[in-house]
C-alpha cells in the first residue's frame, strides 16, 4: 500500500514537471512570435519611410531633369533655326543685314547639352530600394532611363566634335566681338572687321551647316524620345502616393 502511494506521488509529480516544461514553451513561443511581430511592424514601418520619401526625392528629381531637357530643346531648335537661316542667306550672300547675320551666328555659337541628374535613381537601383514600387510599369521605364540618356550622349558628343569644327572656321571669318551677339552691350565695338561676305561664300560653311542641322535634328529627336519618358515617369511616380 505504502510502495502504491510512493509511486502515485511521483507520478503526480512528474506531470506537474511537464505542465510547467509546457508552459514555459508556450511561454517562450508567445514571445518568439510577438518580438517576430515587432519587428516586423518595424520592418514595415521603416519601408514605409524609405518608400515614401524615395518617391518624393525621385518626383523631384525626375521634374528638374523635364525642365532642364525643356531648356536644352528650346535652344537647340534656336540653333537649328539660324543653321536653316544662313543656308538661306547663303544663297543670296550679296543680300544681308549684318544684325540678323550675327544674330544667327550667335545662335549657332551657342552649345546646349543635357546632363540627367540621376543621382537618386542610381541610389534606389543599387540599394534595391526601386523594388518597393508597386508599378511594374514604372519600374521598366526606369530601369530604361540610364539607356535613353546614353543614346543622347552620343548625339551630344557628335555636337560637340561640330561645335568646335565651326567655331574654328567662324575664327577665320569673324571677329568674336561680332558672333557674341547677346553679349554685345556689355563689351566695346570690335576694332576690325569681319568678312562675312568671305564666310556667306566658302562652301565648307555651308557643308558644316547642313551637318550641324543634321546632328541637331537626331538630337531633338532624342530629346523628345527622352521628354516623353520623363513625363509618363512623373506621371507614375504621383499615382504611387
Amino acid at each position: 500500500m505504502l510502495n502504491f502511494l510512493r509511486k502515485l506521488r511521483q507520478k503526480n509529480v512528474k506531470g506537474k514537471y511537464v505542465k510547467y516544461a509546457l508552459g514555459e514553451i508556450f511561454l517562450v513561443v508567445i514571445g518568439i512570435l510577438i518580438a517576430l511581430s515587432i519587428n516586423g511592424l518595424n520592418q514595415r514601418l521603416k519601408n514605409k519611410n524609405t518608400y515614401e520619401r524615395m518617391v518624393t526625392n525621385l518626383v523631384s528629381e525626375f521634374s528638374a531633369n523635364l525642365e532642364q531637357i525643356e531648356t536644352v530643346k528650346r535652344n537647340q531648335k534656336a540653333s537649328l533655326q539660324a543653321s536653316n537661316q544662313l543656308i538661306h542667306l547663303m544663297s543670296q550672300p550679296a543680300v544681308y543685314e549684318i544684325d540678323s547675320l550675327t544674330k544667327w551666328i550667335g545662335y549657332l555659337g551657342n552649345l546646349w547639352s543635357y546632363d540627367a541628374q540621376n543621382g537618386v535613381l542610381k541610389n534606389v537601383m543599387s540599394s534595391g530600394d526601386i523594388h518597393l514600387l508597386k508599378s511594374d510599369s514604372l519600374k521598366n521605364l526606369m530601369f530604361g532611363w540610364e539607356g535613353l540618356t546614353n543614346d543622347l550622349k552620343e548625339e551630344q558628343t557628335r555636337l560637340n566634335d561640330d561645335f568646335v569644327r565651326v567655331n574654328t572656321l567662324l575664327e577665320k571669318y569673324i571677329q568674336i566681338g561680332d558672333a557674341i551677339y547677346y553679349y554685345r552691350d556689355r563689351f566695346p565695338k570690335s576694332s576690325f572687321k569681319s568678312d562675312f561676305s568671305g564666310l556667306l561664300r566658302d562652301p565648307t560653311f555651308e557643308d558644316m551647316l547642313f551637318n550641324k542641322g543634321i546632328y541637331l535634328l537626331d538630337q531633338l529627336e532624342e530629346l523628345e524620345t527622352l521628354r516623353k519618358r520623363n513625363i509618363l515617369i512623373v506621371k507614375f511616380l504621383k499615382k504611387e502616393n
